[in-house]
C-alpha cells in the first residue's frame, strides 16, 4: 500500500514524535509498502539527512519520497517550545499537493499546521491518527473546543501511552487504543562499542528546558561530585547530550571540570555511540511527559536507569528501573551513589531492563499500525 505519514514538528529538533516516525517509515519500507513523508525542517538537506539509513533501493526505484514543507516557527507549548509549520508557504503546500495515497497518518493531528492542514482538505483516502500529548492546560483546552470539530475526519486512532490517551479523550470524542513507541533494537546492539576502562558512566540526553529537569541532574551530579572528592575511590564520568541556550550556558560553566562533558547536535550514529558507553541513564524529566523514549533507547542500550518517580516511566520501566522524588536532585544524588557502589546492582537492573525493552520492537508496532490500515482499506473497498 501506499503510506503517507505526516509531522507537524520539525525534523531539525530531535524529539519523539519525529523520531517515531522515521522508525516507522523504514519499517513500512521493509515491509515492501511505499512511503510518502511530508516534513518541515530548517532545510531540505537536513530533513533527508533524519532519513539517512532509508536504503538507496527505496529512493531509487520511486518507494521512499520526502515532501518538503519549510521551515517551523517556534511557539511555546506544553512546557516547551514547538517547532510548527504554521508559515503561509507550509500551509498552501500542504493544501495544494495531489495525493495517491491508500492512507494517510497523521502524528498530533490538531497541531496548528501540515497535520491539521490534512483534516481540512477534502478527504479522499482513510485517515488515522496517533497522539503523543500528556497534558492539558487552559490555552490547549479552549484551542481543542475548536479543532476537535475536524476530528470526524480521522478514521482510526491510537495513543502511545496512557496519559496520551486520558489527554485526548478529556479535551474530544476520540477513543483511541494504547499502542507503544517502538525502538530499532539492532540500533542498539552492545558487541559494537565494549567498554574502555573500568569508570562508571553517567548519561543524560535531553533538551535543555525545565520540564526535562536537566538542572536537577546536574545538581544531582555535583553532590555525586563532591562526595566523590572526599572518598577519590572511583573514576566517574558524566556525559550531558542536550541542547539550547541553557545548554550552552552550562556547557561553559562546566568547562573546567575533567570528569563532565557537553556533547550538542549528535549524528545518530554518535547519540547511539554514547548511549552504549553509558552504565547508568537518568531520566529527570518533571512533567509533561507521555511516554519517554529515550528510556527505550537506554535500556536496549544495556544500561541501568534512574528516573523521575512519574506515571510515564513507570508504565515503561515497571520495576526495571530506580525512582527518584520529582524535582529531588538530593534524592536522585543519593540513589546515583548506592547504585555506583553497588556493581551487582548495576548489572542486574542492566539485565531486566534488556529482557523488558523487547516488547516495544518497531516491527511489532509497525504490524500493528499495518494491520489497523488494512482494515480501513478493506471497509472501503
Amino acid at each position: 500500500m501506499k503510506i503517507t505519514i505526516v509531522s507537524p514538528y520539525s525534523f531539525s529538533n530531535y524529539g519523539g514524535v519525529n523520531a517515531q516516525i522515521v522508525l516507522l517509515a523504514q519499517e513500512f519500507l521493509k515491509q515492501g509498502h511505499e512511503v510518502h513523508v511530508d516534513g518541515l525542517a530548517d532545510s531540505k538537506e537536513v530533513l533527508k539527512n533524519q532519513f539517512s539509513n532509508v536504503s538507496k533501493q527505496h529512493l531509487e526505484d520511486g518507494k521512499f519520497m520526502l515532501n518538503y514543507l519549510g521551515k517551523a516557527i517556534r511557539v511555546p507549548a506544553n512546557g516547551s517550545d514547538a517547532n510548527i509549520g504554521i508559515r503561509p508557504s507550509s500551509l498552501i503546500k500542504t493544501l495544494i499537493q495531489k495525493f495517491d495515497a491508500d492512507i494517510i497518518h497523521l502524528h498530533e493531528p490538531f497541531v496548528p499546521g501540515p497535520t491539521l492542514m490534512h483534516l481540512l482538505r477534502p478527504k479522499t483516502v482513510p485517515i488515522v491518527a496517533t497522539f503523543h500529548r500528556n497534558g492539558v492546560d487552559l490555552l490547549y483546552k479552549n484551542y481543542m473546543k475548536i479543532a476537535k470539530m475536524c476530528s470526524s475526519k480521522i478514521d482510526a486512532s491510537a495513543a502511545v501511552s496512557e496519559s496520551a490517551k486520558n489527554t485526548i479523550e478529556s479535551v474530544s470524542n476520540l477513543r483511541p487504543p494504547i499502542l507503544f513507541n517502538g525502538i530499532n533494537l539492532e540500533e542498539f546492539r552492545t558487541d559494537t562499542h565494549p567498554k574502555e576502562d573500568d569508570s562508571v558512566n553517567i548519561l543524560f540526553v535531553g533538551r535543555f528546558e525545565p520540564r526535562k529537569g536537566y538542572e536537577i541532574f546536574l545538581k544531582a551530579m555535583d553532590i555525586v561530585n563532591n562526595q566523590n572528592s572526599l572518598k577519590k575511590t572511583l573514576n566517574i564520568k558524566f556525559t550531558i547530550v542536550g541542547s539550547g541556550n541553557d545548554f550552552i550556558n552550562h556547557n561553559k560553566r562546566y568547562a573546567d571540570i575533567n570528569n563532565v562533558k557537553f556533547m550538542s547536535e549528535l549524528t545518530r550514529d554518535k547519540l547511539v555511540e554514547q548511549y552504549l558507553k553509558a552504565d547508568i541513564f537518568v531520566a529527570p524529566a518533571t512533567s509533561s511527559e507521555s511516554f519517554g523514549l529515550v528510556l527505550l533507547e537506554a535500556m536496549a542500550a544495556n544500561t541501568a536507569l534512574v528516573v523521575s518517580d512519574i506515571a510515564p516511566f513507570r508504565a515503561v520501566l515497571k520495576d526495571t528501573g530506580l525512582y527518584f522524588k520529582v524535582g529531588d536532585a538530593e534524592d536522585l544524588s543519593k540513589q546515583l551513589i548506592e547504585l555506583i557502589f553497588d556493581k551487582d546492582k548495576i548489572r542486574i537492573l542492566k539485565k531486566v531492563a534488556k529482557e523488558r525493552v523487547t516488547r516495544y520492537s518497531i516491527d511489532v508496532l509497525a504490524a500493528k499500525y499495518l494491520e489497523m490500515f488494512q482494515d480501513l482499506l478493506n471497509k472501503k473497498s
